[in-house]
């Protein structure tokens, strides 16, 4: 049923931010599986993707992981996963999603000649590559 996989949508994040491929396509699998649709779960993947790539921007100029969460504007249980994940990515990795994504979102407006599953599974496994 639809709505049952959002837990699954932050593990997917995670896993793409990590640039755990074989994870990502997996659990891109399982929610399109579920009953979701590909683009309802890409909103909190970019999010996730976002949030760490302005961790390591912020980590880069020297903020301490105690002004995180005020640098951040968010909750400090959220940052300090952010921060955990930033410490790990790879910064080409994480800039290569984003591009992707946008790529993305311009296909799913009607550019491009995939259908929307396709072209999803394809940003996801290119993101997390």
């Amino acid at each position: 049923m639809a709505g049952e996989g959002t837990p699954k949508v932050y593990d997917l994040a995670d896993a793409l931010v990590a640039g755990d491929l074989e994870t990502t396509v997996a659990l891109a699998e399982d929610l399109a599986a579920s009953g979701e649709r590909p683009s309802r779960f890409v909103y909190p993947v970019v999010n996730r993707v976002r949030e760490v790539h302005r961790v390591v921007e912020l980590l880069d100029a020297g903020v301490g992981e105690k002004e995180m969460a005020g640098a951040m504007k968010a909750p400090p249980w959220r940052v300090k996963k952010a921060v955990a994940l930033a410490k790990r990515a790879d910064r080409e990795t994480l800039r290569r999603a984003l591009c992707t994504f946008a790529d993305l979102e311009l296909d799913l407006r009607g550019g491009g000649v995939l259908d929307e599953e396709t072209a999803v599974t394809l940003a996801l496994a290119k993101a997390a590559a």
